[in-house]
């Protein structure tokens, strides 16, 4: 049996600057029309916008991109703007896929694993920030990492990776090769490959 997604939920925290909205549970179509009032009733309460975090956020659909555009579109009529502080795995994955991470003010942490398979090759692009809220993404690609005997990993595209996200890294490479999977990474740039420098050369081509 398939449960039903909590209903959302949202808490304000004033400030005349920019306040903060606190949004939890899930934001589909049932649940967008109230959310989208909640979030339009606090945009005269701040002088820049409200910030709404989405960590809490367990569900989103095009519903929820569609309010979250539609709030924007009234705060830049105002002269301000809504700015997503913190996301939730769901609402990242996305905002990615969307593009809509791109229209909207995005000031938390996002990574996007890219993934391609060549025979027993996977190659991985890390797309954003590598740490701790955003470790998540590393696990769920590993569950698409079936039958393959080499997994490289391009870090052109990662902007930074922090001690947390090393460590989550190292053990990503760690399972790998217990189920017999060589793992390398390359193009690293100048911010991960230091903190990559850092620990034992198998971990870097």
């Amino acid at each position: 049996m398939t449960s039903q997604p909590e209903h959302v939920a949202v808490v304000f925290e004033p400030d005349p600057e920019r306040a903060l909205a606190r949004v939890s549970g899930a934001i589909g179509m049932d649940e967008a029309p109230a959310l989208r009032e909640e979030l339009t009733v606090a945009l005269p309460a701040t002088r820049a916008g409200p910030a709404i975090d989405l960590t809490g956020a367990t569900f989103c659909d095009s519903s929820g991109l569609h309010l979250l555009l539609d709030v924007n579109q009234l705060a830049v009529q105002a002269g301000n703007t809504i700015v997503l502080t913190a996301l939730s795995s769901p609402v990242a994955r996305l905002l990615h896929l969307s593009g809509i991470e791109r229209v909207l003010t995005v000031h938390a942490p996002v990574l996007w694993v890219k993934h391609r398979r060549y025979g027993p090759t996977a190659h991985l692009t890390p797309i954003g920030q590598l740490n701790e809220t955003t470790r998540w993404a590393l696990d769920e690609v590993q569950a698409v990492l079936k039958d393959v005997d080499v997994v490289a990993c391009d870090m052109q595209e990662l902007t930074l990776l922090d001690v947390t996200g090393l460590n989550a890294l190292i053990d990503f490479a760690r399972r790998l090769n217990e189920n017999g999977i060589v793992f390398f990474v390359y193009n690293g740039q100048p911010q991960p490959r230091g903190l990559l420098d850092l620990i034992e050369p198998r971990h870097e081509s």
